[in-house]
This record gives C-alpha cells, structure tokens and sequence, in this order.
C-alpha cells in the first residue's frame, strides 16, 4: 500500500517542525508515559511540561515535540490518541472521586467489557483519576443474574458458595426474584458479604440499605449500587450510605479531552 504522506511531504522532507500539543478544556491528564514511548520509538525529541494524574486548562501547552515533517504528522496520531481517550476517562473519575467526597468508593468495572487491546488503558486511566477498577482488594466471587437463573434462586447461588473459603460473596439484586427488599433479607440470611444492587433505582438503593441497618449487619455487609448510574447525582447516591458506587458508560464512555497540534518551522 502506498503511503501517501510521503509523496504530499516530498519537497519539505527534510525541513525541521516544532509542534505543541495543547489541551482544549479543562481535565485530569493521562497517558503521557505511553506518549513518551511512542516518540521514543519515533526516535523523535520531545519535552512534557505535565505529567499523568495532573490538572491542565484549556490552552494549556502539555508537551512540544521536534523532528521532520512525516515525523510531526505521525507524533499527532500517536500522542494525541494515546492521551485524549485516557485523559478523558481520568477527567471523569476524578470528577466522580470529587462529588463522592469520601463518603463511598468509586469503582468503574466495565472495562472487563472493552477489548483487550484498550483495557489497560482504561485500568491506567481510572487508576490516574483516583477510582478503582475492583470493587474490593480481596479476592471475590461476583454472583451476578445468571448465576441466579442457573440455580435458580439467591438462596441456592448462595448456598452452592458457602462452602469456598477466603472468597468474599457479591450477590447481584435485580428484582427478578422478588421486591429488592425481600432479597436483600434473603442475601444475608445466606451470607453474602456485599450486597449490589444493580438497578439504577435510588428506591431500590434506600430500601436494601434498610434492610441491612434493620438486621444490624452493617459492619460485616457491605452495599453497592450500579446500572446507569450518573455523575451528577453521586452526592445524592452517598447520602444514602452506600458503600460503593460502580460505573460504566459515565467514565468508560467519557468523551475525549479535546486536544490539538501547532506546528510551526524551526
């Protein structure tokens, strides 16, 4: 396949560029190590002036790179695609991180949905914006809908785990079996460790939270609450005591901070 580049840049091959690349809007920055990398590989001279997890504004100049004029074009798709997607993600985690305010964790675990290729990116990203890509460090079981179709109820999922130890039981509540409420009290009869209720429904969220303060098992059970949940309304979800709230398309969808390339002749 004919490159094309190299017959438009001909006549100023061998002239020399500087190009600054600038952020378009304010957001957390991510990806910068991966950019260095590529230029690295492009044997290409650059220089950063921010580095990954740290405010930038709009017009803000995050690096200059040097070199020939094929080199600058290829350094714009290679740093700017290795730092607008991830800078996005990390620019919404921390937005999400912020509006929680401590009062609950923070985790983005959709990314196990994303193609391999981009998945440690996404990892990276959340990581760089202060969130978690795992609900708890321990190693866990994660006992979604299917799982409870198969067995055919949260008594029996739970029931068949019971035995496993050292694995923490996350049971999944969609209402499928009966009102939230009734099982959320059937989760802890049965000895779930973290209750998610996977709905998107404050309601839902309030009543399961009920439960576990009725039954005094606050310390030993843990409540999580997902399914399109939004970032605006985190202050909202913390108030009600939840434990951890998990995201998806709200960061992993995020839009790209916005970046662009100046070139101008050395």
């Amino acid at each position: 396949m004919i490159d094309i580049r190299k017959q438009i840049l001909k006549s100023i091959e061998n002239c020399n560029y500087k190009a600054q690349i600038e952020v378009e809007r304010n957001g957390i920055l991510a990806g910068s190590e991966e950019s260095k990398i590529e230029l690295s590989e492009l044997s290409m001279k650059y220089e950063f002036f921010y580095k990954d997890g740290e405010e930038v504004k709009a017009g803000d100049t995050i690096c200059t790179v040097f070199g020939k004029a094929e080199e600058i074009i290829k350094a714009e798709e290679v740093v700017i695609g290795k730092m607008a997607k991830a800078s996005g993600i990390a620019t919404a985690t921390r937005e999400s991180v912020r509006l929680a305010n401590g009062k609950c964790k923070i985790v983005a675990g959709a990314w196990k949905k994303m193609p391999k290729e981009i998945k440690p990116m996404i990892q990276k990203a959340v990581r760089i914006g202060g969130a978690s890509t795992r609900l708890i460090e321990e190693t866990f079981i994660y006992l979604d809908k299917n799982y409870i179709r198969m067995f055919g109820s949260i008594k029996n999922t739970l029931i068949a785990v019971n035995n496993i130890s050292g694995w923490k039981k996350v049971i999944q509540l969609k209402g499928e079996e009966s009102s939230i409420e009734e099982e959320a009290y059937t989760a802890i009869k049965y000895h779930a460790d973290i209750i998610m209720v996977d709905t998107g429904k404050m309601e839902d969220m309030i009543a399961a939270k009920n439960v576990i303060r009725q039954c005094e098992v606050e310390e030993n059970i843990k409540l999580g609450f997902a399914s399109e949940l939004l970032i605006s309304k985190i202050p909202e979800y913390a108030q009600v005591g939840v434990d951890f709230l998990c995201f998806g398309k709200q960061i992993i969808d995020a839009p790209l901070l916005d970046m662009k390339l100046d070139v101008s002749k050395l």
